[in-house]
């Protein structure tokens, strides 16, 4: 189970520690969640969500999975590395489109959870995603 589960938690100060280009260090970052018992028992994993239009201007000539694709790196630039370094933690990028798609990193983690919730209620889910085409769907059925 997921436990300590925050919102918008503050991250610890980065004191002069020497992070890539591009990270986000400033005292009063935050990021949208953070819980313990996501991927391993007693890490800290954070989340941040970015929810983005498809059709907008900026994306017009890149085809829809490079779009989640760039939306998630940008977020791991800014985030990855303080997550790693000083929280030692791990961070995820939840990538959604405004036509209910998601990114890669957004299924892995509803994956996880759906098998989290299998376990104590023998109810079995599945997720079915297909981002190229904008659409996902989550499955339930009965165990046999």
């Amino acid at each position: 189970n997921c436990k300590d589960v925050q919102t918008e938690p503050m991250l610890l100060p980065v004191n002069g520690m020497q992070l890539p280009r591009g990270t986000i260090t400033g005292d009063q970052a935050r990021l949208d969640v953070s819980a313990r018992g996501v991927w391993n028992a007693l890490e800290r994993a954070f989340f941040d969500v970015r929810v983005f239009h498809a059709p907008a201007p900026t994306n017009a000539t890149k085809p829809i999975p490079a779009m989640y694709f760039a939306h998630e790196n940008e977020k791991k630039r800014a985030y990855n590395s303080r997550v790693i370094e000083v929280e030692k933690g791990t961070f995820t990028p939840l990538v959604f489109s405004t036509s209910g798609g998601m990114g890669i990193e957004a299924q892995r983690l509803i994956k996880r959870l759906l098998q989290k919730m299998e376990g104590p209620t023998g109810q079995r889910y599945s997720i079915q995603c297909h981002t190229s085409e904008s659409a996902c769907a989550l499955k339930c059925s009965k165990p046999l």
